[in-house]
């Protein structure tokens, strides 16, 4: 015998996957420049830039690889238009090109200490396993334009010296005896005696 809800517990059991592992330490970041080594037969071997990362999917958008075409309709013309675009491509299906020879390569991670401005301060940085060179992270592009090192302070931006004014000062007290405190700081206190 046939339950009506049977059908549906079995609909809902077969949506529910487990998500995918999630990669600790990505070593492939949007600009660089990979090559598929494994998925498709008519994508392997081609290269591009990376474009996008989704890393909660383990999913990397590169450009000019494994691209599909989508239809967009334009309101004002009613015309439609067919345009390219990057499917994902899965983490463990593409490589880092190695600057050195161009060929794809693993990459390990190793900190190195770094001088800067006197102080010392230690950086993971790609190298390729086979080679030994090292792989430069690419230039990070923000969103609004600024670039760190080439950035200078306006008037509109805090000074160094206000940020490291110290404001707060915490205390034992509760909320009520931290106010009575003040009040008589202030002097309300004493009026408050000689009125009585």
């Amino acid at each position: 015998m046939s339950h009506p809800w049977s059908r549906a517990i079995k609909a809902f059991g077969k949506r529910l996957k487990k998500p995918a592992p999630v990669i600790p330490r990505w070593k492939i970041v949007k600009g660089d420049t990979v090559q598929v080594i494994n998925g498709k037969a008519s994508e392997i071997g081609k290269s591009g830039v990376v474009q996008r990362v989704d890393k909660r999917m383990n999913r990397l958008f590169v450009e000019g690889v494994n691209e599909h075409t989508r239809r967009i309709k334009d309101e004002e013309t009613n015309q439609v238009q067919l345009m390219q675009s990057p499917a994902p491509i899965h983490y463990s299906n593409v490589a880092l090109i190695d600057p050195k020879d161009g060929h794809p390569c693993r990459v390990k991670l190793l900190q190195t200490v770094v001088e800067k401005d006197g102080k010392e301060t230690r950086v993971r940085e790609r190298f390729s396993t086979r080679t030994g060179t090292l792989i430069p992270k690419p230039a990070f592009e923000r969103r609004d334009g600024i670039i760190r090192s080439a950035y200078d302070d306006s008037s509109l931006d805090t000074p160094a010296e206000v940020c490291r004014e110290r404001t707060y000062v915490p205390s034992a007290l509760s909320f009520e005896e931290s106010v009575m405190k003040s009040l008589i700081d202030q002097g309300f206190g004493e009026q408050a005696e000689s009125t009585n």
